[in-house]
């Protein structure tokens, strides 16, 4: 898909060109980095309280794997490998 910018100034026309996929290790990445960041939870639709509950419903030993995310931000680094690469299964990003 290509979207052309036009702007009421002197400078000419800009055209970006946007791809737009969808993989659910994005879709997990994502809610990762949302239930760990919590400066980010109170810009997302969900309520505090919806998220918290959310948390209740968890296992012990997948708390304690969010609590390592959340104190060292490595769902930034989540991101950013799935950024370098297309991954077409978990196995493909766990290797």
């Amino acid at each position: 898909m290509k979207m052309e910018l036009i702007r009421h100034t002197i400078r000419a026309r800009e055209t970006y060109e946007v791809k737009i996929e969808s993989s659910l290790l994005w879709e997990c990445a994502l809610g990762i980095a949302a239930v760990t960041n919590t400066r980010l939870i109170s810009h997302l639709e969900k309520p505090m309280e919806e998220w918290n509950d959310i948390k209740k419903k968890l296992s012990n030993e997948l708390l304690k794997e969010l609590e390592i995310v959340q104190k060292n931000n490595t769902w930034k680094a989540l991101l950013q490998l799935l950024h370098q690469k297309e991954f077409d299964s978990l196995h493909m990003f766990v290797h």
